[in-house]
C-alpha cells in the first residue's frame, strides 16, 4: 500500500502537446446506455443503446470522426477586397498602426 503513494504519476498537464480529440464517448448507468459522437462542430450527437455490441451499429459515424481529426480540413483564409486589390489576411492577424502601405499583406488574384 505504501509504495503505490510513493509511485511518480503523471499528470495530463504535465506532458507536451497535451490535445485531447474524442472519438466517442459510452455512458452506460443503469437506465439507459448512451453512445455519443461528435459532429464537425464538437456538438454531442446522442444515440440510445440496449448493449455494448450495438457500437459496431455506428462503426461508420466513429470512423468518419477519427478520419477527421487525423486529415483536418484546411482553414480557410481570410481575403481582404479593397478597391486597388486582394490581400491575403495574416493569421494571426494584428492591425498595423504604421503610417504607410502594409508589408505583411500577400496579394492575390480573385
Amino acid at each position: 500500500h505504501r509504495d503505490l503513494h510513493s509511485f511518480p504519476t503523471r499528470r495530463s498537464s504535465d506532458l507536451e502537446n497535451n490535445v485531447r480529440k474524442w472519438i466517442c464517448r459510452l455512458s452506460m448507468t443503469g437506465s439507459q446506455n448512451i453512445l455519443a459522437i461528435p459532429d464537425e462542430n464538437k456538438k454531442e450527437l446522442k444515440y440510445p443503446i440496449q448493449t455494448i455490441d450495438e457500437v459496431r451499429n455506428y462503426s461508420e459515424q466513429i470512423i468518419e470522426v477519427a478520419l477527421r481529426y487525423l486529415h483536418p480540413a484546411p482553414k480557410c483564409k481570410e481575403i481582404l477586397y479593397t478597391r486597388w486589390a486582394n490581400y491575403e489576411m495574416p493569421d494571426p492577424y494584428k492591425p498595423c498602426l504604421v503610417r504607410g502601405p502594409r508589408t505583411d499583406l500577400r496579394e492575390i488574384d480573385a
